[in-house]
């Protein structure tokens, strides 16, 4: 008894003395190296933030040394023990906004996996599966810290890059061949990450039989096509988390999109046939990276009505595609959709943040007046000239336009309630939603549906998501505000160095991570201490879980965000939202 008792204070005692380094080398039953064995070599991670990290991990190659628009190959396998312990390359992308970084390297196709310090051997935890955004033309997953997600969450977090713009989302009639992998090679960037985890996480604590995917605005979009896709995703994931991106916003189909292929080779001078404008595309002298971001630029400067000119395109019946064989709504009504449980929801003004963007333009004297006179002339820029007017009727402020920052905000609000534009607003999302568990019932399927939104007013968006000049209207919960909640000091650069949050927001964080580490556990988001998440159901309200610092509580977002009002404009395209 005298000889455990010892044992045990000794124990104790190295608990309470050591710094978390070592106590995960002196603990016997916590993880005691920061190596990990994948299917291609060792790697060393190290230990940041208190969490242990792995970061620069190739997950695929370029095939034959080439990448461009080819599917993703192998990795090359290793000898000796590989440094896990600094981000690998972005993948290439321009500058925006201001704000975020560029890359120029092709050599991309990385991952980061981070676990709690504290993990022990032979434990076996969720894994979830970060998807970056940024409209699919930027955006990295080398801006996020995951060790929130890891430590308090206690999960395995797996973060990929993946091909973006030109490089990743355009078609184009060189590419076609037999298997019609014809664009999307981003999607299928992914999928080889996601295979990856399914070959190689159990080496670093986690379970390939418990995979989540999460991600934000195109990350979620892309779980949109992956949910969509159910016979090219077996066995890769078991749940999801989609945030600011509505599945049924309409795609582009392999025919149209690859219109802009063409527009893009022409620009950079490789015209004939397949054969030689393929050569001259993969040519890195003739085309080199840099002048591919240009053209790519360039073409969405002239044409500005094309939102996002680079995305997922959809397979129809003459113009197969491989990637994705149908559009969601295609998927829904046929029952080919995959049945797993779902965490949906948005931001309660989403495109404020763009509304800003505008506000900056105009005040730097290179985009139209945001003011009470051109107001109807904006609304004429999203919705039908007969629309306007009872557009601006209902949500013209019962003062008017007394103040200037009056019509940027109502504008915001307007299209973050509901535009046929974009897919990021929220009466879309319920659509959505409506249409799953639609789609659900009729097809037995089983898919639980949680919905949230997030709405907290004092959102670190000023040196986040928006660069100097500030706007000077509130900005709110805009789109990809959340972010900063959950990753820790989310700055959209390389540098992470946001401010800290508040007391009052970090603990909102804290509250997001318990319902996702939830979720993840067990399909079910409740966690201990916070307020009862109800599954959606169509027919009652309130049905939506409303997320700030104030208040977490169940309310009627169909009702906030006048969805019936927006149905009467689009029965078409909201007939799902309840009479």
């Amino acid at each position: 008894m005298i000889k455990k008792q010892s044992k045990l204070i000794k124990s104790l005692l190295i608990l309470a003395t050591c710094t978390l380094a070592s106590c995960i080398n002196q603990s016997t039953n916590i993880k005691s190296t920061l190596n990990a064995q994948t299917q291609y070599g060792a790697v060393k991670g190290v230990e940041r933030n208190g969490a242990i990290e792995f970061r620069g991990i190739p997950y695929a190659a370029a095939p034959e040394g080439n990448l461009r628009w080819a599917m993703p190959a192998l990795p090359k396998p290793w000898e000796g023990v590989r440094d896990a312990s600094a981000f690998g390359n972005a993948c290439p992308q321009q500058a925006r906004f201001n704000l975020t970084d560029a890359s120029t390297t092709e050599d991309c196709l990385n991952l980061n996996v981070s676990i709690p310090a504290d993990i022990r051997d032979g434990e076996k935890l969720p894994v979830l599966f970060w998807i970056h955004g940024g409209a699919f033309v930027g955006g990295s997953s080398n801006l996020y810290r995951n060790d929130k997600l890891a430590n308090k969450g206690r999960l395995i977090v797996v973060t990929p890059n993946y091909r973006l713009g030109v490089l990743g989302f355009m078609p184009h009639p060189a590419f076609t061949n037999a298997n019609q992998l014809n664009g999307n090679y981003g999607l299928e960037d992914q999928r080889a990450a996601l295979k990856w985890v399914q070959n190689n996480i159990d080496s670093f604590g986690g379970d390939p039989k418990n995979v989540t995917l999460a991600g934000e605005s195109a990350g979620a979009a892309s779980i949109c096509m992956h949910l969509a896709s159910p016979e090219k995703v077996t066995g890769l994931f078991h749940k999801a988390i989609m945030t600011s991106a509505g599945c049924l916003s309409h795609l582009k189909t392999v025919d149209v999109a690859e219109k802009t292929g063409v527009a893009i080779s022409d620009a950079l001078g490789c015209k004939g046939d397949n054969a030689s404008v393929l050569a001259c595309m993969h040519s890195k002298d003739q085309a080199s990276v840099e002048k591919i971001l240009a053209v790519q630029g360039a073409y969405a400067d002239k044409n500005p009505l094309d939102l996002i000119p680079f995305a997922p395109v959809v397979g129809s019946e003459h113009y197969p595609n491989a990637t994705i064989p149908r559009s969601v709504k295609t998927a829904l009504d046929s029952g080919q959709f995959k049945a797993v449980p779902l965490m949906v929801g948005g931001m309660t003004n989403e495109i404020r943040l763009y509304v800003g963007y505008w506000w900056q333009n105009w005040k730097a004297g290179k985009g139209p007046a945001l003011n009470a006179e051109s107001f109807n002339t904006w609304l004429g820029s999203f919705y039908t000239k007969d629309q306007v007017q009872t557009i601006a009727s209902r949500y013209t402020p019962a003062e008017g336009w007394s103040t200037e920052s009056a019509v940027p905000s109502a504008l915001g609000s307007i299209l973050s309630d509901y535009n046929p534009a974009i897919g990021i607003n929220n009466c879309l999302y319920l659509q959505t939603t409506n249409s799953i568990l639609e789609t659900a019932a009729k097809h037995a399927l089983g898919i639980p549906v949680y919905q949230f939104e997030f709405s907290e007013p004092n959102s670190v968006v000023n040196g986040v998501g928006i660069a100097e000049p500030y706007p000077d209207f509130k900005l709110g919960a805009v789109h990809s505000s959340i972010i900063n909640f959950i990753f820790p000091r989310y700055s959209n650069t390389k540098q992470i160095n946001a401010p800290e949050l508040s007391k009052e927001s970090e603990k909102l964080g804290n509250d997001i991570v318990n319902y996702w580490a939830s979720f993840a556990y067990k399909g079910q988001p409740a966690a201990k201490g916070l307020p009862a998440w109800q599954p959606y159901n169509s027919g009652a309200k309130p049905s939506v879980l409303n997320m700030s610092a104030a208040n977490i509580h169940m309310y009627d977002a169909e009702t906030s965000h006048s969805c019936k009002f927006w149905k009467s404009l689009y029965p078409g395209k909201l007939d799902k939202i309840s009479n």
